[in-house]
């Protein structure tokens, strides 16, 4: 494009950037994506979540996260379901603050009111990883919000409780989640 005197726009480099990620050369992209500001070619948001899903992909967590700060620096605001599908990678093998920090940053920098789905991605992630004091946090945030989590995800964070001797928190949880079903039923009806 440069030899023809074709000056390469966003479109172009998403393309680059897209066609390195789909042969897994992480590295191509991110000088792509370094090229861009060099060419006077500004990111925009497609340009970084591409980039944060190839680097979440490839297991590199810090670099995704701090990509993710550059975009809120940059002054974008990615869709939640931008930001829902960086929680799968996060909470599957993500370090155990990750997850918690994207959806922080989510709720407090993007100003989002959480949807379930993003709920029950980081509770199931928590409780992967052991922190079920924080799963519970989460959980009961949510169903404060109106959000009643899946049988799946409640059995998830139970069976944990339980398997952890904490019977006491299990049985509140369960009360709460018992309300919560009736609430969300009599809504329903």
């Amino acid at each position: 494009m440069k030899g023809k005197v074709c000056v390469p726009n966003i479109s172009a480099y998403n393309a680059v950037i897209s066609n390195f990620i789909s042969v897994g050369n992480i590295d191509e992209c991110v000088n792509y994506f370094k090229c861009m500001s060099s060419n006077s070619c500004d990111q925009n948001v497609d340009t970084y979540t591409k980039l944060i899903a190839a680097l979440l992909k490839a297991r590199k967590v810090a670099d995704a996260l701090e990509m993710f700060d550059e975009i809120l620096s940059q002054g974008f605001v990615p869709t939640m379901g931008t930001i829902t599908s960086f929680m799968e990678p996060l909470c599957s093998y993500g370090p155990p603050y990750a997850a918690m920090m994207i959806y922080q940053k989510a709720r407090k920098e993007c100003g989002y009111a959480s949807d379930i789905e993003f709920y029950e991605f980081v509770i199931s992630g928590l409780c992967k990883i052991g922190q079920l004091e924080n799963a519970l946090l989460v959980m009961e945030e949510s169903i404060r919000k109106g959000f009643c989590p899946s049988r799946l995800t409640y059995s998830k964070l139970s069976h944990k409780l339980l398997a952890s001797n904490k019977l006491e928190r299990a049985y509140k949880l369960y009360l709460k989640i018992k309300a919560a079903r009736l609430f969300d039923k009599a809504q329903r009806i």
